[in-house]
């Protein structure tokens, strides 16, 4: 449990709030029992990127009920970037500005959208769905992890392969080398002045997070029989792609309490699991009941 606790903070995403009501009742019912509404770009991208089915109108309106409880927090990459080069970790990723923007936008039922929305949303995709996680990720997989190598061709995710993939990514050895080490070369070589110490870095540090994604993306197409040191095919490009989305909320995860997530199954159950074992649980329910009997779990 964090600093926070008394005040839970529950990160939300894209696939939570689009299936919640109209009226907002979740979002109610975590501002009444004290929870903190987390908000990260990673939704906000993904309800932008979907404009023409107005997600993002709608889910404006189901936030209004819970507006006094949201916070908007930084993005990883610039706290990343922090770390990298001033050696310290970022510390709470809460970011007052955009959180006192998003409540006025919220509270007003602001409509606001730039003329040039389109262009806009054609460069943060380009951005967000670019090749450089596939180029850090290939030289990640270079380095031939042997305890990663290991996975290659099991199957599922049944207890066996939660626990070896937990037991991988959870290694401080392996989070700080090769992870961390990648993150720092990767840096280095794109000019960035980098004083980073791997061996000052621990889960207080945004890019210790960051590097255990990376081993979850690695243990994954292990995990699946991929041969990510010879080629990346397409397929597994745009699998990382989609991936890196759900890594972006776990990886934010590691300083909240709890994820509110419709993803019972799937990619992002074991990635949690994989990333926090039990320590960081899931919301899945839209009842205010259960929604309050887990709030108080929390606290």
């Amino acid at each position: 449990m964090n600093e926070h606790a008394t005040n839970p903070r529950i990160i939300i995403d894209a696939s939570y709030i689009l299936g919640t009501s109209s009226d907002g009742t979740p979002f109610r019912t975590m501002c009444e029992q004290g929870g903190r509404i987390v908000l990260i770009d990673t939704l906000i991208y993904e309800l932008c990127s979907n404009r023409d089915t107005n997600q993002w109108r709608a889910s404006m309106n189901k936030l209004k009920a819970g507006v006094d409880a949201i916070e908007v927090w930084e993005h990883i990459s610039p706290m990343y970037e922090v770390e990298l080069k001033e050696n310290r970790p970022y510390g709470d990723p809460l970011h007052d500005e955009k959180t006192k923007r998003m409540w006025k936008m919220t509270a007003n039922n602001s409509q606001y959208q730039p003329a040039d929305m389109e262009k806009l949303m054609k460069s943060y995709v380009e951005e967000r769905e670019g090749d450089d996680i596939v180029t850090l990720f290939q030289k990640f997989a270079n380095w031939q992890l042997q305890a990663a190598k290991a996975i290659k061709g099991k199957a599922g995710d049944g207890k066996e392969v939660v626990q070896f993939c937990y037991n991988v990514v959870n290694t401080p050895s392996v989070i700080r080398s090769p992870a961390i080490d990648v993150l720092k070369q990767t840096a280095k070589e794109e000019g960035l002045d980098v004083l980073l110490n791997p061996e000052d870095v621990d889960e207080t540090w945004a890019i210790w997070h960051f590097g255990k994604s990376l081993l979850v993306l690695l243990c994954d197409s292990q995990r699946r029989g991929e041969d990510t040191v010879k080629e990346i095919t397409e397929k597994l490009r745009n699998r990382l792609i989609n991936t890196k989305h759900d890594l972006d909320y776990l990886v934010s995860l590691a300083f909240a309490d709890a994820i509110a997530s419709c993803e019972t199954t799937g990619a992002m159950s074991y990635y949690r699991k994989w990333m926090f074992g039990d320590a960081k649980p899931q919301l899945c329910s839209y009842e205010p009941d259960q929604i309050t009997r887990f709030m108080d779990k929390l606290k």
